[in-house]
């Protein structure tokens, strides 16, 4: 007996992946397919079963799967109370947040995309798109005020990076920028799921399920359209 994840319709962006359990005998056209595939294998099938509308009528479903992982019942059990522990920290976590809230006053902040913001200062100009250059200026600290990062120390310098490129931040920071402008100004709590997660930031500076508090501040915005235009005057 095993526990096999895979993904229904994978190569599609709705991607659905979940656990199955898989005996080994031939108890339904699903459990028959499966045997005949091995880890990483990818397939389509046909699966007809008996109608519950129309007698002796069959209905034909088409399954594309991709076997993404094979577990033993004690691993896939194991990983089962893992993610169940996890799901209880971050349950924690919300009534931390809640408490938070409450004791600042919570009026100000509005929950946007899964992270509370607060403007601070309204900003000019265009939204961000793709590519553009951004420069940004923070503080963070932890819900008890302890300041743990900021780019304003002297020596520190500002956060730049090109607007929309993977893996450059934490996706808390990447929500509050998509409702930004030049010069404008925002205080954000960010949940941990959308910060530094389970493991805690790689420095170790940030535990695990570690809500943080970030004034973030950006100084500059230069359009991609601008830059390649400077480009090209220039260097052609």
């Amino acid at each position: 007996r095993a526990n096999i994840a895979y993904s229904d319709n994978y190569p599609s962006v709705s991607d659905t992946v979940f656990s199955i359990p898989y005996s080994g005998e031939k108890q339904n056209q699903l459990q028959e397919a499966l045997g005949m595939l091995y880890l990483h294998d990818s397939a389509s099938f046909i699966i007809k079963q008996p109608s519950k509308l129309y007698k002796d009528s069959l209905i034909e479903a088409e399954i594309d799967l991709k076997i993404l992982r094979i577990q033993t019942p004690e691993e896939y059990e194991q990983e089962k109370n893992y993610l169940e522990w996890v799901a209880a920290q971050f349950d924690a976590e919300e009534l931390i947040i809640e408490q938070y809230l409450d004791s600042i006053g919570s009026d100000e902040y509005r929950l946007f995309g899964g992270i509370y913001v607060k403007d601070v200062k309204k900003g000019k100009g265009p939204k961000f798109k793709r590519g553009d250059f951004i420069t940004l200026n923070y503080n963070g600290y932890f819900l008890n005020g302890t300041l743990f990062d900021s780019t304003y120390d002297r020596d520190k310098i500002p956060l730049e990076f090109n607007y929309g490129d993977p893996d450059q931040m934490i996706r808390g920071f990447e929500i509050a920028l998509s409702r930004m402008r030049k010069n404008s100004k925002v205080k954000v709590i960010i949940p941990s799921q959308l910060a530094f997660g389970v493991p805690g930031s790689s420095t170790g500076k940030i535990p695990p399920f570690t809500t943080v508090v970030y004034e973030l501040e950006v100084t500059k915005h230069i359009k991609l359209s601008t830059i390649q235009r400077f480009i090209n005057e220039n260097f052609k």
